[in-house]
């Protein structure tokens, strides 16, 4: 139960979208943001005790380390993958040539792009989605190659439909 509430509040140290934060503060603290805060301490240092408490160091050694990475990175720079770049990898589109080649070169374009790989669970369920869609075709089209012309026009609707289906 501590490392699932560890985990919770590390994904406060990690930048999201405002929806993604809306449902996290309400996981975390059972009710949406817009309602008064009566916390003592802002999120980002709870976050921080717990990360620091799990690697033994102090909240401020911990955000002393971050502020350092930060003043001290040349990440990213002109050349660096854009939100935009990345966003279409993730929607299927490839990477131009030199685009590839500076990811190969650039720690921080490699660790955006191992940011956004899916884990193994969602791969497999994925896999299980093109799995009975497949199944779902292939029954379509040996139902087609069996049918009548008057029957394709329901027979290719029906396979359209199959490709959409979960």
């Amino acid at each position: 139960m501590e490392r699932k509430q560890s985990e919770t509040w590390n994904r406060f140290l990690t930048p999201a979208r405002e929806e993604d934060l809306q449902s996290l503060y309400k996981e975390v603290m059972g009710r949406t943001s817009t309602e008064p805060q009566t916390e003592d301490k802002p999120f980002y240092l709870k976050a921080a005790e717990l990360r620091g408490a799990e690697k033994g160091i102090s909240p401020d050694q911990l955000l002393a380390t971050y502020s350092e990475r930060l003043r001290n990175s040349s990440y990213p720079t002109a050349d660096c993958l854009t939100p935009d770049e990345v966003q279409a990898c993730v929607y299927g589109e490839l990477f131009a040539n030199d685009r590839i080649q500076h990811a190969e070169s650039c720690q921080g374009c490699q660790n955006l792009l191992e940011a956004i790989q899916p884990s193994p669970d969602v791969v497999l369920e994925l896999l299980e989605d093109v799995r009975v869609i497949a199944a779902r075709v292939s029954g379509h089209t040996r139902a087609a190659a069996a049918a009548s012309g008057e029957d394709l026009q329901r027979i290719a609707t029906l396979r359209s439909a199959a490709l959409f289906q979960r």
